[in-house]
C-alpha cells in the first residue's frame, strides 16, 4: 500500500519577523491578506506558527524553536493538516510583489 507523497513545501529557517504583514484590522486576517497576494505562503504559514505559540513566551528561545519546528513538521507531515493548508494555498493568488 503506498501512500500519495504531499508536495513539500519550500521551508526557510523559521523567523519571527513577520513585520511585514500588516496588523490585523476590522475584518482582515492572514487569510484574506493571503487571498489578496499581499502575501506569500510561506509567510502565512509563518505568521501562524507566530501566532500559534504567542502565548509560550514564557518557554526558553530553544524551547520555543522546538515548539514552531514541531508545528512546521506537523503541517508537513500530517495528512489532514497538509491537505488543510493545501486548500487554503490553492485559492490564493501568487503574490505580487
Amino acid at each position: 500500500m503506498s501512500a500519495s507523497r504531499q508536495p513539500e513545501l519550500e521551508q526557510e529557517p523559521f523567523s519571527d519577523d513577520v513585520s511585514h504583514i500588516q496588523p490585523l484590522t476590522s475584518g482582515e486576517g492572514l487569510l484574506n491578506q493571503l487571498r489578496r497576494g499581499e502575501i506569500d505562503a510561506e509567510a502565512y504559514i509563518q505568521a501562524r506558527i507566530a501566532r500559534a505559540t504567542e502565548g509560550l513566551k514564557g518557554l526558553g528561545e530553544e524551547q520555543l524553536a522546538f515548539v514552531k519546528d514541531t508545528l512546521r513538521h506537523q503541517l508537513e507531515e500530517d495528512p489532514q493538516l497538509s491537505r488543510m493548508l493545501e486548500s487554503v494555498l490553492a485559492v490564493s493568488p501568487p503574490r505580487v510583489t
